[in-house]
């Protein structure tokens, strides 16, 4: 990632979004959590988890941080039984109504975690690439910096 920000001329002079799939985006978040990642954004979608409990525990910082899951994904959910999540103290809620409190398992599709939520118009665990999805749109639109234009959940 050093070596693409210097071809680009330099921090100032690159705008380098690592996007993160599934098991990808544990790794992403690994390595985001652990140093510079010499990117400007993560793109997680279908994330079990990214080894941190918030987004400003990114090195991108959570402004810079965008989650993308289906409603029918399951992975998620699957990353948080084997704890690939992090942990922080927070209420979540079901509906409006709170039905937990203490140290959560949490991952980026979760509001507590703090990232970009993106609205997905697909469904399961590998659509969010299909052809003219809004999924697929949202992505561009952070690629390319256009963040006025990313449909937030």
């Amino acid at each position: 990632m050093d070596g693409l920000e210097a071809a680009q001329g330099g921090a100032d002079n690159s705008h380098t979004t690592v996007i993160g799939h599934s098991y990808g985006s544990t790794v992403v978040g690994d390595a985001s959590n652990k140093g510079d990642l010499s990117a400007d954004d993560i793109v997680v979608a279908g994330s079990p988890g990214m080894m941190v409990g918030d987004a400003d525990d990114l090195d991108v910082g959570r402004d810079h941080v965008w989650s993308e899951a289906a409603w029918n994904d399951p992975v998620p959910a699957g990353g948080k039984v084997a704890e690939l999540g992090g942990y922080k103290w927070t209420v979540p809620t079901w509906n409006g109504i709170p039905f937990n409190a203490g140290y959560i398992q949490v991952v980026p599709s979760d509001e507590a975690f703090g990232a970009h939520r993106m609205d997905v118009d697909t469904s399961g665990h590998s659509d969010y690439w299909n052809r003219d999805s809004l999924s697929l749109k949202n992505q561009a639109f952070v690629v390319t910096g256009k963040y006025n234009r990313v449909e937030e959940d």
